[in-house]
């Protein structure tokens, strides 16, 4: 009887100790985003002292001074971690309640909305952009802390390093960069089933995110732009993230995640403004229901990392293009030229032109508009060529743009996987005017091509 009472009242110490920890946890989560400024400011401060130190004991060229490998960079996902220890072996079960499923996307997207330019960083990390919680005094290795700590420093790396995963002390040979979207997560050590606290925590950590945050402060890692999770080593007892990942509702999370929220209020746009001006018959290949995703999600990602001030497209069409355009660049100027073939193009320019101001259709010809533009002496940031698909009207027009284009300037040529385009950019590409765009894809299979100009 002795026993069996001792056995009770240690099960019961067990329990209010496995509820308790887990409270002092989420007041630890609460507090944190109930004070983001005095948090930020502190982490702000360590960083500062923590760029310091480098600065003044790490030979900075070795580290920084390396040319970039152009295939590792238009790689989708060279490498991805590979650790049997991943989560602690506790797989992700983020959410149990078919309701909470619904929660969750608005809650996760608004969190991975925010977007980095310059210096700041905040949860979307740009492709070139490695995240380590400790700085080691050695050009190729990088503490990178899974369970424990905030990340206290971004560096730009330019080339694979090595990293060493805490607290498993796995070293790890394989570069942790050339992510479009990086979304980190602090797990519960031992407590699996408080993962679909992420619901809920998704809100508070995004308080902690403001625009001028440069210190990102969530830890732990998932890429929500791909499906192909076998490429993570795990154990197949230890029920891992990929299964998670192809369950039904687990797909449709994924898959609103690897479309930032903007994308979405795109699309949403042309449903219930542009579609019922166009009819049936349209043409253009960068909105089908959703379906394509590509174009957008490079276009989107060039543009929040360059801030265009200037745009000039050729084939304004449907005005799908321009509208992601100026939702991603709302101050940019836009000019966009078009032949006026089809009954729903000066419509849908009225539409847009309502809700976003600064853009320009000249309903012309681009072997007689773009001189025009030239002899105006006007340089645009951004180009995108749309427009005749022949190999003798793609050539003039770029050469055309060029004469429109400065150092720097990106054009974006559409539908190479046409022949008579593909070598239209491969002749510019060979004649050093200009060169491929170094930049991570969203997809391997792609339809256009982004050209730098020198």
């Amino acid at each position: 009887m002795l026993i069996a009472l001792s056995i009770v009242i240690i099960f019961i110490f067990l329990i209010m100790l496995y509820f308790s920890g887990s409270s002092t946890y989420m007041r630890t989560i609460d507090t944190r985003a109930a004070q983001p400024d005095q948090s930020l400011a502190n982490l702000e401060d360590k960083y500062k002292a923590h760029q310091l130190v480098r600065q003044t004991s790490v030979p900075l060229p070795k580290l920084y001074d390396v040319q970039e490998d152009p295939a590792l960079i238009r790689a989708p996902y060279p490498y991805i971690l590979k650790t049997n220890h991943w989560a602690g072996g506790k797989g992700v079960k983020l959410i149990r309640n078919s309701d909470d499923h619904q929660k969750a996307i608005p809650l996760l997207c608004d969190l991975l909305s925010k977007r980095m330019t310059s210096e700041r960083i905040t949860t979307l990390i740009s492709p070139r952009l490695a995240m380590a919680e400790e700085y080691i005094p050695n050009a190729d290795d990088i503490k990178v802390y899974i369970f424990n700590g905030q990340p206290k420093l971004v560096l730009y790396i330019k080339r694979p390093f090595r990293y060493w995963l805490y607290p498993n002390y796995t070293p790890v040979n394989k570069p942790l960069m050339h992510f479009p979207h990086i979304f980190w997560k602090r797990p519960y050590p031992n407590k699996p089933k408080y993962w679909d606290t992420v619901l809920t925590e998704a809100a508070k950590l995004s308080q902690l995110h403001p625009e001028l945050n440069r210190i990102s402060r969530i830890d732990f890692l998932i890429s929500p732009t791909t499906y192909r999770f076998g490429e993570f080593s795990f154990s197949s007892h230890h029920y891992p993230f990929y299964r998670f990942v192809f369950t039904p509702w687990g797909k449709k999370l994924m898959d609103q995640l690897s479309y930032p929220l903007q994308l979405t209020q795109w699309g949403n746009y042309i449903d219930g403004n542009l579609l019922p001006l166009m009819g049936n018959n349209f043409e253009g290949n960068i909105y089908t229901s959703r379906g394509c995703k590509a174009k957008p999600g490079n276009i989107f990602n060039v543009l929040t990392s360059l801030r265009p001030q200037n745009i000039l497209e050729i084939g304004f069409n449907g005005g799908f293009s321009a509208l992601l355009f100026k939702q991603t660049c709302p101050d940019a100027k836009l000019t966009c030229v078009d032949i006026n073939k089809h009954p729903y193009v000066v419509p849908c320019f009225n539409r847009i032109r309502r809700d976003y101001p600064d853009i320009q259709l000249i309903l012309e010809s681009s072997r007689t508009a773009i001189p025009k533009l030239q002899q105006r002496g006007n340089k645009y940031d951004f180009i995108h060529i749309d427009g005749d698909h022949s190999y003798n009207g793609a050539t003039i027009d770029m050469e055309n743009c060029l004469t429109v284009s400065k150092p720097g300037t990106i054009i974006l040529f559409d539908d190479t996987d046409w022949p008579s385009l593909k070598k239209v950019c491969n002749n510019a590409i060979a004649s050093g005017l200009v060169r491929e765009f170094p930049m991570a894809i969203v997809n391997g299979r792609r339809k256009h091509m982004f050209l730098e100009v020198l």
